[in-house]
Parts: C-alpha cells; sequence; structure tokens
C-alpha cells in the first residue's frame, strides 16, 4: 500500500473513530442497540489502525528507552493508554451486551456493577485521552488534512493552490 493511499485511510479512521467515540458517550443519542453495533465496529477500526501503525509500533518499541525524542515518546505512551482504555471500554461494553452479543448466539458477562462502572470510567477516560491525542497530534492531523483532503477539493473546484499562488507572483 503507497504512503499516500496509508495516510488518506489512516486520517479517514481516525476521524471515524473519535467521531464514533464522542457519538457513543451518550446511550440515548444511540439507542442501545446502535451504541452496541458502533461499540464494535470501533473494535474492528481499532485493529485495521493498529496493523496499518504496526512499523511504528515495532519500531518505536524497540527504540523507547534509547534514543527518541520527548514528543516520540509522549506520543508512543498516550497512544498505549489510549489502547488501554480502548480494549477496557470495548471489553467491558461486551460483558454488559444486552443486544449485540445475543443478536450473534453469544452470551456477555452478568451486567454487573462491576461492569457497568468499569466500562463508564475507561470510555469517559478514553474521551479525555482522544483529546489529549487529538493535541499531541495537531500538527500532523492539518499538515496532512490540508494536504490530502483540502488541497484536493481546491484543485477540482478549479482554484489555484496557496502554493502555487505564491509561486506564481
Amino acid at each position: 500500500m503507497s504512503s499516500t493511499i496509508s495516510i488518506k485511510t489512516k486520517l479517514v479512521i481516525d476521524f471515524l473513530v473519535a467521531g464514533l467515540v464522542v457519538v457513543l458517550l451518550s446511550t440515548a443519542l444511540t439507542g442501545l442497540a446502535l451504541h452496541e453495533w458502533l461499540g464494535i465496529a470501533i473494535g474492528v477500526a481499532l485493529v485495521v489502525h493498529l496493523l496499518m501503525g504496526w512499523k511504528w509500533i515495532a519500531s518505536i518499541t524497540q527504540r523507547f528507552l534509547h534514543t527518541l525524542p520527548g514528543q516520540t515518546r509522549v506520543t508512543y505512551v498516550l497512544d498505549l493508554l489510549l489502547f488501554v482504555c480502548m480494549i477496557l471500554t470495548i471489553y467491558s461494553g461486551l460483558m454488559i451486551s444486552r443486544v449485540a452479543l445475543p443478536a450473534l448466539g453469544l452470551n456477555g458477562g452478568a451486567p454487573s456493577f462491576l461492569w457497568r462502572g468499569l466500562h463508564s470510567l475507561a470510555a469517559h477516560s478514553l474521551l479525555a485521552l482522544v483529546g489529549l491525542h487529538l493535541a499531541v497530534s495537531w500538527s500532523w492531523i492539518v499538515k496532512n488534512v490540508g494536504k490530502y483532503i483540502l488541497e484536493p477539493l481546491r484543485l477540482r473546484s478549479g482554484q489555484s493552490s496557496p502554493t502555487a499562488t505564491s509561486e506564481k507572483e
């Protein structure tokens, strides 16, 4: 897969997951059935996201205790915390599932106070970590949204790019 396709796909998955995390915080907004199925979809998107970034994960994991810039270490730790919260949220959600798992012929755990509490804590922690992740990654997001989404849209609509305009002057 080319680097450009990979970055575009990563951007789409990142925005999709971030948006779904926010939407899923309100079961009243989605209803229980959609909440559970979208939660499972986030799990699938998480696996795709991790596979797409596997080279980076492996590389940084090997060099974590040696030569890494501070920002890379912060991003890695933040990503690790996001992963843990996402897994806890999805797993606890499956354990209290009343719609999706039974529809698949599976049984979750008992919808106990412990699982519900863990699900709520992990989900709200996840929201905070997604916000931090966006803040830490903001320059990458702005650069790549501009390069791979906004610039092609400008070119399709017939507008010249800011760099093309400044080069003509």
